[in-house]
């Protein structure tokens, strides 16, 4: 059930916040550390749980983004839920062919990507 526009509009603000915006800047600079198959030795200290952290706060955008389509909103929350799937992609995209968990992750993001017009 979709949540109301301003609640919506009020949870996107609030995973708009610093500590928010870091810990997906950190996923998407693990991710591509992965990608280049750098040694998990060399990497800088990220966010513990990082990955769980930053995976929960982009369902949270996803389900924002859905309500405010949901609600009529359809531009603004295909914008949302296009951040969301990239937010997921960044997490568990490196890992979809090896992870069942991360496999599921990065099939909602495509769902999501799809679902935002893409």
């Amino acid at each position: 059930m979709p949540v109301p526009i301003d609640r919506a509009r009020a949870l996107l603000r609030r995973l708009q916040a610093p500590q928010v915006t870091n810990l997906f800047a950190q996923a998407h600079a693990k991710s591509v550390l992965q990608e280049v198959r750098e040694a998990p030795a060399n990497f800088p200290r990220f966010t513990p749980d990082l990955d769980d952290r930053a995976t929960f706060a982009a369902y949270a955008v996803l389900a924002a983004g859905c309500s405010l389509i949901e609600r009529g909103e359809r531009a603004e929350g295909a914008v949302e839920v296009e951040r969301a799937a990239s937010r997921l992609q960044s997490v568990h995209g490196v890992h979809a062919a090896a992870s069942r968990e991360s496999g599921f992750h990065a099939l909602i993001a495509s769902m999501a990507f799809y679902a935002a017009g893409l």
